[in-house]
């Protein structure tokens, strides 16, 4: 597990700094914040590694998905059960209007089971059943959107990242590269302005910085745009795409109209 955290999993250098009293001397311990940045503003390769760099972001991706944050205090999160329902909290009792409670497999309105029949008649449904539901309508309605909506639009444009991956990932890598020469470019000026940071140097790393920007900027500009519009189908192909495979973690559709 914890190979599969390490950046050397990609081929890349961790930043390590290493962690100061409160006196400002070196405790012997080091975070890892994250990837270790060339001058370019690029991550710093090692080497080939075992996976891509794309490879590398969907695991840290589905890795942080089965776990909750991580706590100051040891580091590491806690991991939790993948969602196999519906939250009850969308779904409302139609005696009283309020929230309904899961139980796994069937809902029941939690009204009726904290305070009695006295305070509301209740009622109970499958999960199943209310998922099949809650499936057909959401189908109905996206197939009733025209594809210039904004909902198609978000989803043609997941599903075009899924087909074009490296792509995807170079865009978001520039883009973190770009993000972060701009707070370091913040730094260097509180550094100049605030603490009297020499005026020679900070010309000099100002300008390395606005040139490192521009050329992040113009590299991101050059990479081509993760959707293609010209291979949306009509009206009558997206209307007749098909079901989604399951609740969690599947495609919108298993045949999009402009996968063909």
């Amino acid at each position: 597990m914890e190979l599969a955290h390490s950046p050397y999993w990609a081929g890349l250098v961790p930043e390590s700094r290493p962690v100061l009293d409160e006196h400002g001397q070196a405790t012997g311990k080091y975070n890892r914040p994250g990837v270790k940045m060339g001058p370019d503003g690029l991550p710093v390769t090692c080497g080939e590694g075992v996976a891509t760099y794309t490879e590398w972001v969907t695991i840290q991706g589905n890795l942080a998905a089965r776990s909750t944050d991580k706590p100051r205090a040891t580091g590491r999160g806690r991991g939790h059960r993948q969602r196999t329902a519906l939250p009850p909290l969308i779904l409302r009792c139609p005696h009283c209007g309020g929230p309904a409670r899961n139980s796994g497999v069937v809902l029941t309105c939690r009204t009726r089971v904290d305070q009695g029949p006295a305070a509301c008649v209740g009622f109970t449904t499958a999960s199943a059943r209310l998922e099949a539901a809650v499936e057909v309508l959401w189908i109905n309605h996206v197939r009733s959107l025209p594809p210039g909506s904004a909902t198609v639009q978000a989803i043609g444009r997941r599903w075009l990242g899924f087909m074009n991956p490296e792509q995807t990932a170079q865009r978001d890598k520039l883009r973190s590269a770009l993000q972060q020469a701009g707070e370091r470019r913040t730094q260097l000026d509180d550094r100049y302005y605030l603490k009297g940071m020499p005026e020679r140097a900070y010309e000099r790393l100002a300008e390395a910085l606005e040139l490192q920007i521009t050329t992040l900027t113009a590299q991101l500009s050059a990479c081509p745009a993760k959707t293609t519009w010209r291979r949306w189908a009509t009206v009558r192909r997206w209307r007749s795409c098909g079901r989604p495979r399951t609740l969690t973690g599947a495609a919108p559709f298993s045949r999009p109209p402009w996968a063909t």
